[in-house]
């Protein structure tokens, strides 16, 4: 799996296995299943209960079985519910992207001053350049904790860099 594929699924679908089994109990003694028809039930609390705001229901499958364990052939009762989500993005882009090119937008505002009033470039593209530094502290906390590099961090990475190589060139 490459990495444009991973940052895909980060940013944009989840899928959240949930999965029930009666451990302590063997199937003759406790069946698991659902309460509701397939394929309503889960969906239709959830849109309900509205836990869902940052994200929209994509699917969502139910499966009741009896499985098998394989060092003693015990059976046992199990409900598994995939519920698959996708993202909204759109309070990343009007938050996110949207403010992080306007400061660099304004970062190149320095090339438009005058070289000879080299206090100035320099405020404006430091002070820029640490506003950058603190809205990446702010986001940080708006965005997935993952081990790898998603489109927003290739992004916001992408413009840290513009924001210095414009403060490089104006001192």
């Amino acid at each position: 799996e490459n990495w444009m594929a991973r940052s895909l699924m980060c940013c944009f679908l989840h899928v959240l296995n949930v999965s029930l089994e009666s451990g302590a109990h063997i199937s003759s003694e406790v069946r698991l299943r659902m309460l509701f028809p397939r394929g309503s039930s889960v969906a239709s609390r959830l849109l309900s209960a509205g836990g869902l705001a940052e994200w929209q229901l994509a699917s969502i499958s139910e499966l009741e079985q009896i499985s098998t364990l394989e060092f003693d052939g015990s059976r046992y009762s199990n409900v598994q519910i995939c519920i698959g989500v996708k993202r909204r993005y759109g309070y990343y882009i009007k938050k996110i992207t949207i403010t992080v090119f306007l400061i660099v937008a304004m970062s190149w505002s320095c090339n438009f001053i005058s070289p000879s009033e080299i206090g100035d470039r320099i405020a404006i593209s430091t002070t820029l350049g640490l506003t950058a530094v603190a809205f990446n502290f702010v986001v940080s906390d708006a965005l997935p904790r993952i081990p790898y590099m998603t489109l927003m961090d290739y992004y916001l990475t992408f413009c840290f860099v513009a924001i210095c190589v414009s403060v490089i060139e104006n001192v």
